[in-house]
Formats: structure tokens, C-alpha cells, sequence
């Protein structure tokens, strides 16, 4: 029953410094939000009057009143003529321009017709581009158009965001352009702090591991060795390790635990990484000094770690300083 339960998990889950400038191109907006923290608004691609708003890695649309824009460093709807940043594609490419035809910086059919500073937009037709130097629709075979949408796009300048394939790296955003960064050795990028840390707390990011070395073979289900809610399944290939292990993450409220094999409850795991990893604001045990010792935890994160005065025992269950004895099996060293 067990392994059938991590198996399901498993299952669930298989659907989920300066390093250099370079281009990352949009996702589904819908999974934007993957990327930011909670409480970040982006502008929606392709639109300058709508935006969406993250919480939870869950994105919410959301339009600006009549006559206004959303401003990406002010992070709310302001005056057309009222915009703080320099978006290269809301603002106004027909300032100061008239009786010209330019070509749409967000699409290659695109193109504006500037009448005394104003813009006026239209497409051409399948199978043509826009060409600005004959201010003509083309064949897009006769010209070159390669627009790459860019997240950077969307969000202020120096706003940083998760690289999904890499939890040591993350990108900042600096003049349109998606940088990538390295957190020291051992360090991780947590979105929603903005910086590198040794708290594992990113939930959709996976820890680097290995199905044991070619002379030992791990099989079944391991620690992720990172966190004390993930973990691997190794696949049986006989003499060969499995070179692409599955990832998955036990419910919120619980740790995996090696020894049982399964999810269990934090008292019964004395799992020594974030031990606040999904579970809010609370005190929670440690897996030290016989159960005399406490973690202060804030959104997730351990925020301290405190000890009960005198003899007594810190009880997790009541979230209070006790004088009998506390033996849970993740602090009382057997």
C-alpha cells in the first residue's frame, strides 16, 4: 500500500553570478506565474491594457479602466501619457511622426500608420510580412523577420524571476533582456525571498540526484537530499541505473521518510533540511536536543530557533513549552 501510494505521487508529479545575456522566450501566460512571486503583476502578452496578477503560481487576468495602460514598475494602471518605464512595445512608436507606416515591434505582419503621432494599427494578410523600407506588405519568403517575444518584456527593469531547469541559477531582467545568475555553491534561488539561500523552498523547482554510481545501483524511492518533502524513484534495470528518475513531493503536512518508505507524518521523520517547507506559520520540532529545541517558522521559511526554558519538553502537537516528557521519533535521538 505504500509503494502504490508514492507511485500515484509519483505519477502526479511527472506532468510538472553572472552567467550571460540571452533571450527567454514566453511561455503559456497561464504558467507565468511559475516564475514570479506571489503578489507580482505582469503585463499580459500582446495587450498594453491588461495584466496579470500572481499568487500561487496561479495567474489572474485583469483589464485597465478606459483610456489607461499598465505601467510594469508602478505595478498598476496609469494615463496613457503617464507611463514611468520604457516599454519598447506600449509606447508611443508614432511620437513625433507623421504620414509614415512602421513595422509592429510585436509582430512581423504588423505594422502602424502614424497620423500626427498617433498610431494606427493594421496586418497583413497570411503568407506576408511587413516591410518598413517599402512600407509595403511582402512575401515573407523576400524578407527576414525574426521577433522573439521576451519575458523581460512584461516587467521592470532589475525584476528577477526562477529559471525552471536550473534551481542554482535564476535571470534578471536588464534593459528588455533576460541575464542569467548563479547562486554560490550549495545555494538555491527562492522566488519569493529574491535571493539565494540554503533553504530549499521552491516546490516546482527539482534537486539535482543520481540513481546511486554504475558499481552501486539505487532502485525504488530515495530522499531528494535536498528537501524533506521530495523524492526520486529509481526504476529496477537490472544492472543498469536508471539515468532519469521521477520526481515527486509528498502532500503538504508531511515528510518522506526513507526508512518507512513513504509520506509520513514530521514527528515520525527527523528529516534535517527545511523542516518549515509547507507548513506556513507555526513552531515546529527539530530533530535535535531531545525535543528541548523549536524552529519559529514565517511563510515557510525558518525564521529561528528557540529552546524551552528549564526542563522542559517543546510539544508540537499543543505549540507550547510542556514539563512531561516529549518523545516524538524526530527529536528524541532513537
Amino acid at each position: 500500500m505504500i509503494q502504490k501510494s508514492l507511485l500515484a505521487l509519483v505519477v502526479i508529479y511527472s506532468s510538472i553570478s553572472y552567467i550571460g545575456e540571452c533571450t527567454v522566450t514566453l511561455p503559456n501566460p497561464s504558467k507565468l506565474c511559475n516564475l514570479f512571486k506571489d503578489g507580482m503583476r505582469i503585463r499580459k502578452p500582446g495587450s498594453c491594457t491588461e495584466y496579470i496578477e500572481c499568487f500561487n503560481s496561479t495567474s489572474t487576468a485583469y483589464s485597465c479602466p478606459p483610456n489607461q495602460q499598465f505601467d510594469r514598475k508602478k505595478q498598476s494602471c496609469v494615463s496613457s501619457g503617464d507611463l514611468t518605464d520604457s516599454d519598447d512595445y506600449c509606447r508611443n512608436r508614432c511620437k513625433g511622426i507623421d504620414g509614415k507606416w512602421i513595422s509592429d515591434p510585436a509582430s512581423c505582419q504588423g505594422y502602424l500608420y502614424c497620423n500626427a503621432g498617433q498610431d494606427l494599427q493594421g496586418y497583413c494578410d497570411d503568407g506576408y510580412v511587413f516591410n518598413e523600407a517599402k512600407s509595403i506588405c511582402d512575401f515573407e519568403d523576400s524578407l527576414q523577420c525574426n521577433i522573439v517575444p521576451e519575458i523581460c518584456d512584461l516587467v521592470a527593469n532589475n525584476m528577477q524571476y526562477r529559471d525552471e531547469t536550473d534551481c542554482n541559477k535564476y535571470y534578471k531582467c536588464s534593459k528588455g533582456k533576460s541575464v542569467s545568475m548563479k547562486c554560490t555553491k550549495n545555494a538555491h534561488y527562492n522566488v519569493q525571498m529574491g535571493s539565494c539561500g540554503q533553504q530549499w523552498l521552491d516546490n516546482s523547482c527539482i534537486p539535482e540526484f543520481s540513481c546511486g554510481t554504475d558499481k552501486k545501483i539505487w532502485k525504488g524511492f530515495h530522499s531528494d537530499g535536498a528537501t524533506c518533502r521530495g523524492y526520486f524513484y529509481c526504476r529496477d534495470f537490472g544492472t543498469v541505473r536508471d539515468l532519469s528518475p521521477t520526481f515527486a513531493q509528498c502532500p503538504v503536512g508531511t515528510f518522506f521518510s526513507q526508512a518507512a518508505q513513504a509520506c509520513v507524518n514530521p514527528l515520525q521523520s527527523d528529516c534535517k533540511y527545511n523542516r518549515c517547507q509547507g507548513r506556513g506559520n507555526m513552531f515546529v520540532q527539530t530533530n535535535e536536543d531531545d525535543c528541548r529545541n523549536y524552529i519559529v517558522c514565517e511563510n515557510d521559511v525558518e525564521v529561528k530557533r528557540q529552546r524551552c526554558s528549564g526542563d522542559k519538553f517543546f510539544d508540537e502537537k499543543s505549540q507550547a513549552c510542556v514539563k512531561f516528557m516529549i518523545a516524538y521519533s524526530c527529536c528524541d535521538g532513537r
